[in-house]
């Protein structure tokens, strides 16, 4: 609930008439005084995964998550409210800020907006963009979208027009306080040096010996009480179920996993089928709120019942989530993801029919994080493609790298990806009933190395055929979209396609990082 600390004697005051307009969006007890022209704010930060990216170092990437955060939602809001004489937003979260202002503000607030955010992100853009006058009796009709309609326009081309020069970044906070921090560096006389964080920006600073440009300098002295929000909520969460797992902070990738770590990269379906459905600004409220509140839960919850407690939090914002986990445990939270998404939303909105896709990329822990995010999103975009092709419950995919340079292990033809969740809850449990590594890959090499279709089953049908009935490797007859034709997979989904696929590679990445 909005602060309400309004004058309803002074029903002339087309401000304090604003402010009663946006405390009834969010309690309909409050009676509008009468109709009157209002203005509609909206913008953000946009390309943020490019910001939480600039480098591969855990603490960096944690600030700029941090930054982001504290920029939307104190920073932005903080600022509105000064400038307004009230608390004006109407939601915010997953990069998207919504407020209602009144009819005197002009084009001159969205450029203020954008420079308060520039401030304190540095390297990262944002853009704001103000609707025309609006009666807000239309705002709060069943024409809510039209209205914002050309709202959303404004902001595109405000993204389109705006070029940010960062190759040489200062702070505006240099000896000052920036998230209770205290941003202080040598200033450089002339920036002979390139940054030592992000490697292609000339550096204006020095810091505990380091050369580091302005944009890196803010994420790094983001303390760490604010980059371990997550952490404290997560924590919070496994004390409300009475658990004692003990979390570990880990300052560098090693520290998630020594062999092995994964990205995990998930996005909302259909969440568009929701919004279609909203009519009215306050129903938008709601569904904003929901989101905010309930995807940092599906996390902590599916992260709690996998028993990770190794874990990086990146991103938590929208429908969007990002973090980085041990690779082993990697594919069963993905499946875990989905049906927790699926269960919260199918409550909330039982007709939106919005589930989840997860992408997944695997990798050592010194290989660049930016590449297995890049990995990964390719992971998640075929995950929603089979989504869209077959309507599936939710949908997974992830990708192997056998080496730093980006690898995958994962071969044409000889894998099942991407699973439908139920394609998923198949292959694990077979993974989980053939833990015999070494006969899998015996058969994999078989399929492998076969001349026709027909040879590497024979080798198949052998195998079993010599082994003792308790020992013989039984796959599924149906798998997902596949069904099994003389030891093969043919797709039943796509009549055109005529390709055959093998069970046996996927069962090894299972057993080793399904667990």
């Amino acid at each position: 609930m909005l602060t309400r600390l309004y004058d309803f004697e002074n029903k002339t005051n087309p401000d304090m008439l604003a402010r009663n307009a946006v405390d009834y969006l969010n309690d309909n007890n409050i009676k509008l005084q009468e109709d009157i022209f209002v203005k509609l704010i909206k913008g953000g930060t946009y390309k943020i995964k490019e910001y939480y990216l600039e480098n591969s170092l855990l603490p960096d990437i944690r600030g700029a998550s941090s930054i982001i955060t504290g920029v939307q939602e104190d920073i932005i809001p903080k600022y509105l409210k000064k400038e307004i004489g009230f608390e004006c937003v109407l939601y915010n979260g997953g990069g998207n800020l919504f407020a209602i202002v009144p009819d005197r503000c002009d084009t001159t607030l969205p450029i203020k907006l954008e420079k308060v955010a520039q401030d304190y992100l540095v390297t990262a853009n944002s853009a704001y963009a103000i609707s025309d006058s609006i009666r807000i009796s239309e705002l709060l009709g069943n024409n809510y979208k039209a209205l914002t309609f050309g709202l959303e326009n404004k902001l595109n081309e405000r993204k389109k027009s705006k070029i940010l020069n960062n190759m040489a970044p200062l702070t505006q906070f240099n000896n000052d306080q920036i998230f209770n921090c205290n941003v202080q560096a040598e200033k450089l006389d002339n920036a002979v040096k390139y940054c030592k964080h992000c490697q292609k920006r000339l550096a204006y600073y020095k810091k505990n010996g380091e050369c580091i440009c302005g944009g890196c300098l803010h994420k790094i002295s983001v303390n760490r009480e604010q980059k371990l929000n997550y952490y404290k909520e997560y924590k919070n969460f496994i004390i409300k179920h009475g658990n004692n797992m003990k979390l570990k902070i880990c300052n560098n990738f090693t520290d998630v996993d020594r062999d092995y770590i994964a990205v995990v990269y998930a996005d909302g379906n259909n969440m568009g089928g929701i919004i279609q459905t909203i009519e009215k600004v306050n129903e938008m409220m709601d569904f904003s709120a929901f989101v905010k509140e309930k995807m940092p839960e599906i996390v902590y919850k599916s992260l709690y019942e996998r028993e990770i407690s190794n874990v990086v939090f990146t991103a938590l914002g929208g429908d969007d989530i990002f973090i980085i986990v041990p690779a082993n445990k990697s594919i069963r939270l993905a499946e875990k993801l989905i049906e927790e998404y699926n269960r919260v939303f199918k409550e909330k909105y039982p007709e939106s029919n919005s589930t989840l896709s997860v992408g997944v990329c695997i990798a050592k822990p010194k290989t660049p994080v930016k590449s297995m995010l890049e990995a990964a999103e390719d992971e998640l975009s075929k995950a929603k493609q089979l989504v869209k092709n077959t309507n599936c419950n939710g949908s997974l995919s992830y990708v192997i790298f056998d080496s730093y340079e980006g690898v995958s292990g994962n071969r044409g033809r000889w894998t099942l990806l991407p699973y439908s969740l139920e394609a998923a809850k198949v292959i694990l449990k077979k993974a989980d009933e053939l833990r015999n590594k070494t006969r899998i890959n015996n058969l994999s090499e078989a399929f492998h190395k076969s001349e026709t279709d027909t040879e590497a089953n024979l080798f198949y049908e052998y195998t079993n055929a010599k082994s003792s009935k308790r020992d013989r490797i039984y796959i599924p007859k149906r798998f997902g979209r596949f069904k099994l034709e003389n030891g093969f997979y043919k797709n039943t989904i796509d009549e055109s396609d005529n390709k055959t696929y093998s069970i046996w590679d996927d069962l090894l990445d299972l057993i080793e990082f399904g667990k």
